[in-house]
């Protein structure tokens, strides 16, 4: 069991990336998994020496969550610098102009020249009203 732990525990420190630490927690606490299988073999053991080796894989299993929680938040946060790095701006170089203009001139540019070629502008349109015919519709 000693080699079990230490095996997994330098299993998880050399872990690379959150896949290769998913696929060690599979491995060691998922289902089918190599501390699992002891657990079910604890159904086989006399009383006295099921307590404590059950209390003995609890403490492993304690200790292989622990230790693959840490490294996952190691291996987020180097994620997260190097994310980080990628995305750096440099901000003393110049900002980008945007144009916030519009192609149509608006009422407070010219409001004469606005009122002579918008005629609607100034009176009130009205839609015409459509009559239905029995083949097309006609104003």
């Amino acid at each position: 069991m000693r080699e079990l732990e230490q095996e997994a525990l330098a299993a998880i420190r050399e872990a690379r990336d959150l896949e290769a630490l998913k696929t060690l927690k599979a491995r060691y606490l998922g289902k089918k998994g190599l501390l699992t299988q002891e657990m079910k073999a604890l159904a086989s053991l006399p009383l006295e020496e099921r307590k404590a080796k059950g209390q003995a894989l609890n403490a492993l299993k304690e200790a292989i969550e622990r230790a693959l929680e840490e490294r996952e938040k190691a291996l987020v946060e180097k994620e997260l610098r190097r994310a980080l790095e990628r995305e750096r701006q440099d901000v003393s170089l110049p900002g980008v102009e945007v144009f916030t203009g519009d192609s149509t001139p608006s009422p407070s540019w010219s409001g004469s020249w606005w009122r002579s070629s918008a005629p609607w502008a100034t009176r009130r349109w009205k839609a015409p009203r459509w009559k239905a015919s029995s083949s097309t519709l006609t104003p």
